[in-house]
């Protein structure tokens, strides 16, 4: 059985190199602080978050008609 680490590695593979690599720091690091499964959900609901949040940052319908924050 893979570890949860390797799943969200798995599900993330599609993400940009530097994307990936970042999402994947802050996943250790939130296991080293002693993060559970209950807290972090599912690696599939946790990729499902990453993924979720990258497409917020890379889509250029964000904000678009908008005029110093207007």
């Amino acid at each position: 059985m893979r570890s949860f680490e390797d799943q969200v590695a798995a599900a993330l593979e599609d993400l940009p190199a530097d994307v990936r690599t970042a999402a994947l720091d802050d996943l250790r690091a939130a296991l080293l602080d002693g993060a559970t499964e209950a807290e972090l959900g599912t690696p599939a609901e946790y990729a499902a978050h990453v993924l979720d949040a990258f497409a917020a940052e890379t889509d250029p319908a964000e904000g678009e008609g908008e005029v110093f924050g207007m």
